[in-house]
């Protein structure tokens, strides 16, 4: 993929794609998180999957008004896929959508910390937990 199919398929997501981020209540310290684009055009879709190598399109689903086209989806719900996808697209997200992806990517990360053992406000930095001292 070049920086101008990234850069494409960023603006696609910006104008018809989301993150969600939800707290699943039935089971302690779970998170379900996906980002999705749901649209009628399936050809756009078809490009928008081969760019970013990975996610599943979904559809058609026929709408309840009858002269509604079809619609299809792509979407990924795996955190690691997630976590690529906010990789890839981040550079060219702007502010609100940047903000939201930052929020879920700290969120996995922090739990994927929590359940390694580092403490928490872990920031990846392997070497921020090592002390070195002279003797």
């Amino acid at each position: 993929m070049t920086e101008v199919e990234l850069a494409w398929a960023a603006g696609l997501f910006e104008g018809e794609g989301c993150f969600t981020f939800s707290k699943m209540k039935n089971r302690k310290n779970s998170i379900k998180v996906s980002a999705v684009i749901g649209m009628t055009d399936k050809d756009v879709l078809d490009r928008f999957a081969s760019i970013m190598g990975f996610g599943n399109i979904k559809g058609p689903y026929k709408s309840s008004y009858p002269t509604c086209k079809p619609r299809y989806t792509w979407e990924v719900q795996s955190q690691p896929d997630v976590l690529r996808t906010i990789d890839l697209l981040l550079p060219f997200l702007m502010s609100r959508r940047r903000d939201k992806a930052l929020e879920i990517k700290q969120e996995i990360e922090n739990r994927l910390y929590a359940k390694l053992g580092f403490p928490k406000g872990f920031d990846g930095n392997i070497y921020s937990q090592i002390s070195l001292t002279s003797n």
